[in-house]
């Protein structure tokens, strides 16, 4: 699943190739991918143009000229990959933007999980889903006293609390692991067991962490790349993420995989510590 540092990279690879570009016609070749009326989708969309793209958290904001903006989540698989023409249609193309110069986007998703919506340019930031979301990993808005009083009050492993996206937004199932390696606290320990200082580390190796994996444009694991010459190259530094059964680099014993809240969580039961 694309993630905060990923979710960056396309943005800024779709800025450089459909900035300013007018939306000449629009293809649904998967109906739920979009919420809402597909013939109103397409009317709020077609020749307007693309002023900017924008990110937050996971999700993608395109700004447009007029009253609209067009919100995307990519979930597990979803990506953009820009076209030179129509002949540039990939493989799971679900929603096709047709531009005024020839050129194309396809929106490709294998596992057809992603989701459009279009919302109202003045109005959105103060609707869900962008409502809902924390403040980001990286921003200063940070306060570490309101998120130090959210945990206390949390019965939930820190794992889980730090994938709520209402809590802190942006940090995914691969660098909240990587996180956690790099406090020594184990994912399993309740989020109501830590202290301030506990969470402050947390928060900066987030930060740091978050900050390296944009600089290296992602993590691009397995399946997922979102065009051929933009793979990400951070997956060369994950410390313990898809790792099961190998050796930590800092003790040398095993490290372990479990499920938390049914999502795969790999960490040294040596190093991290469970309070």
């Amino acid at each position: 699943m694309p993630e905060l540092p990923e979710v960056e990279t396309i943005k800024r690879y779709l800025n450089k190739h459909i900035k300013n570009k007018t939306i000449n016609k629009i293809s649904i070749l998967y109906k739920k991918i979009v919420n809402g009326n597909l013939t109103d989708f397409k009317k709020k969309l077609t020749n307007k143009k693309i002023i900017k793209v924008k990110r937050y958290g996971k999700y993608l904001v395109f700004l447009l000229n007029g009253e609209n903006v067009l919100i995307s989540h990519l979930r597990m698989e979803g990506k953009y990959i820009f076209g030179q023409n129509k002949k540039d249609k990939t493989k799971y193309a679900r929603v096709i933007f047709y531009f005024n110069d020839g050129t194309i986007l396809n929106y490709d998703d294998s596992r057809t999980f992603g989701r459009m919506n279009i919302l109202n340019k003045k109005k959105y930031l103060n609707e869900p889903p962008i409502s809902k979301l924390g403040p980001e990993i990286t921003s200063k808005k940070i306060n570490l006293q309101k998120i130090f009083n959210i945990f206390k009050k949390s019965r939930r492993t820190i794992k889980e609390v730090l994938l709520n996206q209402k809590i802190i937004s942006g940090l995914g199932n691969i660098y909240v692991d990587e996180t956690l390696f790099e406090s020594k606290i184990s994912p399993l320990t309740k989020a109501n067991k830590l202290t301030k200082l506990d969470i402050l580390r947390i928060l900066k190796n987030a930060s740091k962490i978050i900050k390296l994996a944009i600089k290296f444009k992602g993590s691009f694991i397995k399946t997922y790349h979102f065009a051929k010459d933009k793979i990400g190259s951070f997956q060369n530094f994950l410390k313990v993420y898809g790792k099961k059964g190998q050796k930590c680099v800092k003790c040398k014993k095993i490290l372990v995989k479990t499920k938390i809240n049914k999502r795969g969580t790999t960490y040294c039961p040596n190093c991290q510590i469970l309070k």
